[in-house]
This record gives C-alpha cells, structure tokens and sequence, in this order.
C-alpha cells in the first residue's frame, strides 16, 4: 500500500496536466456522450436545485469519500456530479483536479444505469479502452460507480471508487459502497434543504422590508392630511388615530386610543351614532359624524 501510495502521489500532476490538455482539443473526443435529451435537461434543471456545483469542499461528504476508498482499498474515490459539459468533483480521494471533461467521464455511463455501474477491466471494454483516463495518466482499470438518484429518478451523479489495476469487488464492499452512496445522497438533500431555507428566509425579509416600507409612506401620508382618519375594534374602541385627531379635537392620542368613539360623539347624535356602529361591525363602510370637542368638527372613518 506505501509503494502505491507513493505512485498515486507521483501521477497526480501528470493527470491534472492530461486533464488540462483534454480542455484544449479542438477536436471531439471518441467517447462522447449523446446530445442532450428532454430527459437530460431535466436532470440538469434537478441538478440546478440543488446549487451544490462549485461549492466548497466539505468534511460530511470528504468524510464519506474517504471511507469509500478505505473499503474497497482504492487509490481514487469521488463524489461526482455530472454537470452540462463537465464531471465535477465535490469530494476527491487520490485527485487534485476538481473536475474532468464528460466526454471522458466513466460517471457519464454511470448515472445511465439504475445500480451500481461496474467496469472490471476497462482495457478488456470496448467502451473505454481508448478512453485517455485509460490510455494516459491515471491509467485507470478498474471503476465502480453507484448513481446518486433523487426521490424523483434524476441521476445527479455517482459516489465511485477507481483504480490503476483490474479488479472486483466483495459483496460485502458493493453493500457498504450502496449504503455510503445513500449518505452522499442524504447529505445532498440536507444541502438544498439549506438552500431553500435560505431562500425562503431571504424571501422573508424582503416581504417583511417592502412591508415596513410600505407602512411607513401610509402613515407618513395618513398622518399629513388634515382630516382625522381612525380605525377601531369591533366594540368601538379606538385603535389608530393619525396626528389631525389631536390638532382637530385637543385630545392626545396615547389618552385616546383604546377609549370608546361614543365618549367623543355629541350627545344629541349618540343614539344615531350607536345604531350607525352596529351595521359597521358586520358590514364595513364609511361614515361621517359629529363629535363633541374643543370645537365643533366633522370627522371620518371606518370600522
């Protein structure tokens, strides 16, 4: 395991070199993937959701990764994520690169199937021998790729083992590969969760920020105008006053507020004034009346 820790070290630069050179061809590669389906926006529109490309490693998936590789004693794991025109890593065992061209990628096959997608020997396969990841650095044999499915089908990508040799794995190591996958795809769903949360809280302020601003150009309004404009519960008592209230009556509106309408109706107009209330507490509407204060006014508003 030294000696081949020490190699895997070795060829790490010369793959992110190969890697870099497969960028720049001009020309398609051999394996190319098929043309976009509706099937494949789809998925990738899924993908989106979870805006999870790109991002910062993280030690819950790291972690996931590099027990991959320890059970099933592989050089390279990844959690890889098939983006448009890319395979992106967001967790990486025996790589530096972050990421490699999809035509190449073994994950591209990968997230075709509904299981586990095993390569023994990719030399002795047609479909990948002249795949460059094989014929060049890292030389890979040997690759195991578990789909990374969401609750509505959609392949994100693959939790994958690979090796420099030919190869198979244990039951044992193909059931814990699958129940790490399971985790990968849990921690997957936390991160969108997150994102959503997010977004809804977002969302949240805003509402609650053009709900404040709007609040505040209707009293700034409410309070300029020289009529007294009010509002009051069901049993009459006051419950908003604007500022023409104490300019036209005298009265404050802190003593104001939570007092009845009828103590500042006339009088001669409160029998008229109660059965014009009544209505109002079933049926909404405008009224004026008048009111007894330092001068004789008319006032409006609604219940």
């Amino acid at each position: 395991m030294g000696n081949r820790a020490l190699t895997n070290n070795k060829s790490m630069d010369n793959l992110d070199n190969c890697i870099t050179s497969l960028y720049n061809q001009e020309k398609p590669l051999s394996c190319l993937v098929p043309q976009l389906s509706i099937s494949e926006v789809t998925r990738l529109e899924s993908l989106r959701r979870y805006q999870i490309l790109d991002t910062e490693p993280e030690k819950a998936f790291d972690d996931l990764t590099r027990l991959a590789a320890h059970i099933c004693g592989t050089p390279f794991a990844l959690v890889s994520l098939s983006d448009t025109s890319r395979q992106w890593f967001k967790s990486k065992v025996g790589l530096n690169a972050t990421e490699v061209p999809r035509d190449i990628a073994f994950c591209a096959r990968a997230i075709l199937q509904s299981s586990i997608f095993i390569i023994p020997d990719t030399l002795a396969d047609e479909r990948f021998a002249t795949n460059p990841l094989v014929t060049s650095e890292p030389h890979i044999r040997f690759y195991a790729g578990v789909p990374l499915i969401t609750s509505e089908g959609h392949a994100l990508g693959t939790l994958c083992v690979l090796d420099r040799v030919p190869r198979q794995l244990q039951p044992q190591q193909l059931e814990a590969l699958q129940a790490l996958s399971r985790e990968v795809m849990a921690q997957l769903e936390l991160h969108r969760h997150l994102v959503d949360l997010v977004s809804v809280n977002t969302k949240l302020k805003l509402a609650q920020e053009a709900l404040q601003e709007s609040e505040n150009k209707y009293r700034s309004v409410v309070n300029n105008v020289k009529e007294v404009i009010f509002q009051t519960d069901a049993t009459g008592n006051w419950t908003f006053l604007n500022s023409a209230w104490t300019e036209v009556t005298g009265f404050s509106i802190t003593e104001s507020i939570g007092t009845n309408v009828l103590q500042y109706v006339h009088f001669h107009d409160r029998q008229r004034a109660q059965e014009l209330f009544e209505p109002l507490i079933s049926k909404p509407k405008s009224f004026s009346q008048r009111a007894i204060a330092n001068s004789a006014y008319v006032f409006q508003g609604a219940i």
